[in-house]
């Protein structure tokens, strides 16, 4: 019970502590960084390839599959995942942590262009490939669904 008579003894000494911290709050408050979402890059690129009027089994053979055997000369690669749906194909490199995405790019674009010729040659309708490199500033901050069981007349 030492706290509670100090405190009664000596108040100006606890007022002092109180208005210390409320001091300290206020400069943490204005002074401090505080981020909530930090811009982080997650060493992830995607190769996206539309393929206009072709099956999921058709993108498989003829697109993703050239894409992820060149890809996988990559340095740095830690994993390699695909999507193969219709009219899209969609391949990711994820890399180590640490891995510069500048260098990474330029790597994934150069054996793109090695990857191309398979792909013009079997999927000549296919479209020119998208390089898209992912960014914590590209992801949406709020995502709403709205449902209602009255339908609009």
């Amino acid at each position: 019970m030492r706290l509670p008579e100090t405190s009664v003894k000596r108040p100006v000494a606890t007022l002092m502590v109180f208005v210390a911290i409320f001091i300290m709050s206020v400069v943490s408050v204005f002074f401090l960084k505080i981020d909530l979402l930090p811009e982080i890059e997650p060493p992830a690129i995607s190769i996206i390839i539309p393929y206009p009027g072709a099956s999921a089994s058709d993108v498989e053979s003829d697109v993703t599959k050239y894409i992820e055997d060149q890809m996988t000369g990559v340095n740095n690669l830690d994993s390699l995942y695909s999507i193969s749906k219709d009219n899209l194909s969609v391949v990711t490199c994820k890399f180590t942590w640490g891995t510069n995405l500048d260098v990474a790019i330029n790597d994934v674009r150069d054996k793109l262009d090695m990857a191309k010729y398979d792909v013009k040659k079997h999927a000549p309708d296919a479209d020119e490939p998208i390089v898209f490199k992912f960014a914590s500033a590209t992801m949406p901050i709020l995502v709403l669904s709205i449902t209602a069981t009255e339908s609009y007349k």
